[in-house]
């Protein structure tokens, strides 16, 4: 494993993998750019390299040929990374994973504060200041954009009705089939599970027959998905531009809600369980009108660029629209407008 240096000295198994990394970066584009600029980060902390030296090397590793990147982006994911892994041999909590340590519980009046403070702002602005820009994208094109920047292609996903079973071929695919299939019948399907699956078939919780779309088949506990259906939507808006959380992804659901997709990285389900489902959702977001019911590893989300106008209008009233992507920022980002 390992090898000598120009020094003389033997690399550290860090040392080795980073500089492995290095050698074989995949391009920008989906093919995972975006995990390996985090994973640089934390290979280099580990094997002692100054943040500046890590961040240099990763730009000159990048190869040509793949999506241009825009500025800073690899400095974000690559400090990202560092700072996670210094933070962890502190033994500090990663900040990408929930919250800050020792943050109050949410006071009664919290959204009334929040509302007051960064009420006004409308989707359109948040669209405006999109990391990856999604103002002008046609709806048929966004959901392509979505699963070509945050995941890679050989990655599993279930895309289809809230009641569809999950079949291999046909609503649990490859992210390159799916791509595929979006470029010739565009966003045909409603819903989207937004954490990679397994692609194979595991026991539902209820212990009924195996499913291929269930929380034992979820093969990367990414993303919490955050939704509220109990505020209105302005106050929805005042919610994102407040929390101070990594979201990689905001979908108007065509109708009176935002979700969020808050990248959370949790190391297995156990991690999942006490910091998701224990501390998140009901200290923090269930008391400011998230929905208690997301919190579920395999949680469906609303697949961008799908048109709900065909399904009338909701118990309100109200029309319904497209699906509508307001945010996309790989690696995760705090919501700007």
């Amino acid at each position: 494993m390992a090898e000598d240096r120009k020094d003389g000295k033997k690399m550290t198994k860090a040392e080795f993998t980073y500089r492995g990394l290095l050698k074989a970066f995949p391009r920008p584009g989906g093919e995972g750019a975006h995990a390996a600029f985090f994973k640089a980060g934390v290979l280099g902390f580990k094997a002692g390299i100054d943040e500046d030296r890590i961040v240099a090397d990763t730009l000159a590793a990048v190869p040509p040929g793949g999506r241009p990147l825009r500025e800073g982006e690899v400095e974000q994911g690559v400090r990202a990374g560092f700072g996670a892994a210094a933070r962890r041999a502190a033994g500090l909590p990663d900040e990408t994973v929930c919250r800050p340590a020792g943050k109050p519980k949410v006071p009664k009046d919290a959204i009334a504060r929040i509302v007051n403070a960064f009420g006004g702002p409308t989707a359109d602005d948040i669209a405006a200041k999109s990391p990856v820009p999604v103002l002008g994208v046609p709806d048929r094109d966004s959901a392509a954009l979505a699963l070509s920047e945050l995941y890679s292609p050989g990655e599993y996903l279930y895309i289809g009705g809230r009641n569809w079973p999950g079949k291999p071929g046909e609503t649990v695919r490859q992210v390159q089939d799916w791509i595929a299939a979006l470029a010739s019948y565009g966003p045909a399907w409603p819903h989207i599970v937004p954490n990679p699956l397994t692609g194979r078939a595991a026991p539902t919780k209820a212990g009924g027959s195996p499913t291929y779309r269930g929380d034992n088949c979820v093969a990367s506990f990414r993303y919490a998905v955050v939704e509220s259906d109990s505020l209105p939507l302005e106050h929805q808006i005042a919610f994102w531009l407040w929390a101070d959380l990594p979201v990689e992804a905001l979908v108007l659901s065509g109708g009176k809600s935002i979700h969020g997709w808050v990248r959370v990285d949790c190391a297995d389900k156990a991690e999942w369980d006490a910091q998701v489902e224990g501390d998140l959702f009901p200290n923090y977001l269930e008391p400011l009108g998230a929905d208690p019911a997301c919190k579920t590893d395999a949680r469906l989300s609303r697949l961008p660029g799908y048109d709900r106008s065909a399904e009338g209008p909701d118990k309100q009233g109200n029309a319904r629209g497209v699906q509508r992507l307001l945010w996309l920022a790989p690696g995760g980002g705090k919501v700007r407008a």
